[in-house]
Order: C-alpha cells, then structure tokens, then sequence
C-alpha cells in the first residue's frame, strides 16, 4: 500500500514538473515569435538609420545582464551591475579557489560535514542577498525598441556560479545545497528554488567533477525548481506611462548541509543567455553577419574605423553592457572579414 502511495506521489510531482516546464517553454517561444517579428518595427535595410540606430542590432544590444560578485573584498571595489545597492554577506569567508576557480576569489561557507581544515562552521540561513535586477527604466529616456521590450513578457534566468564537494555530492545526492529566493521591490517572496547535489550533475550516470555550475540539472528526482523567473511577477502595480516597472533581488539561503563556493549571482533576460551563449542559438550570430555585409556592401563601414557608437548616440544602459559589448566584438571581427572578401573579388575581377 505504501509503495503505491509513493509511486502516485512521484507521478503526480512529475506532472507538476512538466506542466510547469511547458508552460515556460510556451512563453518562451512566443517571445521568440516576436523577436522574429522586430523587423516590423522598423524596416531593416532602411540605409537612413544607420547612424541613429538599427532595429535588429539595436535589439540584441538592448538585453540585460545583471551580475553580482559574492565576495566581500570585490564589493568595496565594485558596486552592482545597476547600481541599486551593494550585495550583503553573513557568515562565510573570501577564498581564493586555486583548483576550479583558477585563482578566482569567492565566497566560501564551511558546514560542520566539512574535509577542508579550518575551526569556524558558519551559520546556515540567508547568507547573501541584495543581487538587484529589473525593468525600473524611464519610459520618457526610451526609443522604440525599448518601449517594446518592456511591454513583452520577459524571462529572467538566474545563475548562481556554484560548486560543491565532489565526493559529497556522489555520497549525498539529495542533499540541500542552497535556495535561490526570488523578491519584488516590497520584499515580498514570489519564488524559492532549492538547489540539491543531485542539480549539480550533468549526467546522474557520470557523476560529477566538483567544478562550478551555473546551469542546474533540475529534470531528475521529480524537481520542479527551475531558476526562471517572468518580469510580469515581479510587478507591485507601479505604472510609468501605462508601462509596469519591476525590479527583484536574489537572495541565496545556505542549508549548511554541505561547504559552498560561490563566485557570483548572474541574471540574465532570455536574450542575453541566448547571444552570450552562441550555443543555445545561432538566430543572433545570423543577425549580425547580415548587418556586417550590409554595412560592408554599401560602403558604409569600414572595419579599421567601426564604431558602434554610432548605433546609440544616447548610449547605452549598464545591464546592456555585456550585449553591447558582445555585438561590437563580433560586428567588427564580421566587418573585417567582408572587407578581406570584397577585396579578394574586387582583386580578381581586375584580372580578367
């Protein structure tokens, strides 16, 4: 009788896993339909915006990267990605992670289960907090795109860069490791996700190597904590121009089950995990090598002198930085390999 109950119970939190996941996945589609559609806002080849801005350019330039250090040196030196306030610690010490973190300083938590020498065993419960993140922008200071973007829902994923113990995680795998709590601008709670040993594996079959994890495995043992959040649940009400602002803050709960390293809290939007991480999907890469041979063939640019500035004469926000910076990179490096191309034709055809 009780292995049927059980078996119900892990079928019926299964349920629940997948409906959730589909349920995200299906606003994530439809926010792709709509990128897919940006070139309606404004014409894409239209020659007379290049030097005010280009919409599909300007889209990818306009997704938001917020990050945090854990450490408490970095943050006497480095104030948040939007400068809402500095990150806070309880407990913990900065490390420097020589092995996995290649010299990186991070937070490090010992629980009393710990290998690692040392006398002090730090205290479990909310040991960070303050990692800020939203969509508080000025209606007023925004261009199309901007407006656009935040009338869309948006999906924010949260990445803690963690790592535990390796042969604790093979012996424990159902360990707690931490939970990612999700907060409005009330302080209100709209989402907790635990993060066990077993989230840290790539493969339940393989193990794991005791490296940082950013990205958890949350589709085994009938988990339901995806480390996804929408925009739209983080609004308190509060309009701008008949546009919702919302902001949230992560705070991270240790369980002192097991020692933690943490090296920062990174939340990205969806379209800066996608082009920051080519991997996910080549649409972005696609989109800028378009732009390169149309600013190449119209003599538009050329690659010595690239400038994207010249696409934001207003600049651009901090948590577009990591975009901006990525698009101007790869914009050049495509430009400069157009030029090598005209070149080599222009060269030939002087030959015949």
């Amino acid at each position: 009788m009780k292995n049927r109950i059980y078996i119900s119970l892990a079928f019926i939190v299964s349920v629940i896993a997948i409906l959730s996941f589909e349920s995200e996945k299906k606003v994530e589609e439809r926010l792709i339909t709509d990128l897919l559609s940006v070139e309606n806002i404004t014409p894409f080849d239209s020659s007379t915006r290049l030097h005010e801005g280009r919409p599909k350019i300007e889209w990818i330039c306009y997704g938001q990267r917020f990050e945090h250090e854990c450490e408490e040196t970095m943050q006497s030196e480095k104030h948040s990605a939007q400068g809402f306030g500095k990150p806070q610690q309880m407990g913990g010490i900065d490390s420097i992670d020589i092995r996995f973190g290649k010299g990186s300083r991070v937070r490090y938590f010992r629980s009393a289960f710990s290998d690692c020498p040392g006398d002090k065993i730090d205290t479990s419960g909310i040991v960070l907090s303050g990692f800020t993140f939203g969509n508080g922008n000025s209606a007023s200071e925004e261009n199309e795109i901007e407006s656009y973007l935040r009338e869309i829902v948006r999906i924010y994923k949260i990445k803690p860069r963690i790592r535990i113990d390796s042969v604790f995680a093979v012996n424990n795998p159902s360990a707690r490791v931490c939970e990612v709590i999700v907060c409005d601008s009330r302080g209100r709670v709209v989402k907790r996700s635990v993060v066990k040993a077993a989230n840290f594996f790539e493969d339940f079959n393989i193990g794991y190597d005791g490296s940082y994890k950013d990205n958890f495995n949350f589709m085994g043992m009938g988990d339901t904590s995806m480390l996804n959040i929408l925009g739209s649940a983080l609004e308190t009400g509060t309009q701008n121009s008949q546009r919702a602002n919302y902001s949230g803050e992560i705070r991270i709960r240790w369980f002192g089950e097991c020692d933690m390293w943490i090296d920062r809290v990174r939340i990205d939007d969806l379209i800066a995990d996608e082009l920051l991480d080519p991997s996910v999907s080549h649409q972005y890469e696609w989109w800028i090598a378009s732009e390169a041979k149309f600013l190449v063939a119209g003599n538009k640019q050329d690659a010595k002198r690239f400038d994207i500035q010249s696409y934001f004469p207003d600049g651009v926000k901090q948590s577009n930085v990591a975009c901006f910076g990525y698009v101007s990179k790869r914009l050049t490096a495509y430009t400069a390999e157009c030029n090598k191309l005209y070149s080599r034709t222009a060269a030939a055809g002087s030959n015949f």
